[in-house]
């Protein structure tokens, strides 16, 4: 069964629906700004979705990384009748400086 995760994004009132099978790792950009989600398809190629927020650290980029990672641990352990797991952004920096990354856009290439 196909799971996604429907992923906050500014401007789009209902979230980015984005399937996590067939999910191969996800990528922080050393811009610090994007990261790079690559999939296998059936022709032995990939596919990849780029998901762009605002500027972060190194830190934060990993520990945005491993938010997604969660995310997508999380729908691929719920049961086959919710193929949809709505997400929540966590905070990727500390207790005395927060950060709650602004997802501005999930593009597929």
């Amino acid at each position: 069964m196909e799971k996604f995760i429907r992923i906050p994004v500014t401007g789009a009132a209902q979230g980015v629906l984005v399937p996590v099978n067939g999910m191969v790792n996800i990528v922080p950009n050393v811009s610090n700004t994007t990261l790079t989600w690559n999939y296998q398809d059936a022709a032995a190629a990939f596919d990849l979705v780029t998901i762009t927020y605002q500027t972060a650290t190194t830190a934060r980029g990993l520990k945005i990384r491993d938010m997604i990672q969660n995310w997508i641990e999380e729908a691929l352990q719920t049961s086959w009748q919710t193929p949809i797991v709505d997400v929540t952004v966590e905070n990727c920096g500390t207790t005395a400086s927060p950060f709650y990354p602004v997802i501005a856009s999930v593009v597929w290439s």
